[in-house]
C-alpha cells in the first residue's frame, strides 16, 4: 500500500474483507501490508507503520520507495533485478522477498 492518507483510510475495508477470509480458512491464508511508493525523508512515509498497526495485521519492514527506475522497467518489460542488479532499487526488491519467504516457511 501506498503511505497516503487516502490509501490508509481505504485499507480498512480491504483488511476486513482479508480478515474474514483469514477465519474461514481457519488461518492458511496470510496477509501482510507491504509499503510502497514511500517518499524517503517525508513524515508520512516514516509514520505510516503506526497508522497501519492499528489493523492488526502484520506490516514488514522492507518498503518499496517511489524511483523512476520502477516503472521504467515496467514499461520495458523487465525490472530492477534485471537492469540494475546492484543498484538501490534491486535491494530493496530483494529485501522485500527475504521477508516474504521468511513468512512463508
Amino acid at each position: 500500500m501506498q503511505p497516503s492518507p487516502y490509501d490508509i483510510w481505504a485499507t480498512s475495508d480491504l483488511v476486513d474483507l482479508v480478515k474474514q477470509r483469514i477465519e474461514v480458512t481457519d488461518g492458511r491464508l496470510q496477509a501482510v501490508f507491504v509499503v510502497s511508493r514511500a517518499i524517503k525523508g517525508t513524515r508520512i512515509g516514516g509514520e505510516v507503520a503506526d497508522a497501519l498497526d492499528g489493523y492488526g495485521l502484520p506490516i514488514l519492514d522492507a518498503r518499496i520507495t517511489q524511483r523512476v527506475s520502477y516503472p521504467g522497467t515496467a514499461a520495458a518489460g523487465t525490472t530492477v533485478l534485471d537492469t540494475e542488479p546492484a543498484g538501490d532499487a534491486a535491494a530493496e526488491v530483494r529485501a522485500l522477498m527475504v521477508q516474504v519467504k521468511e513468512r512463508l516457511i
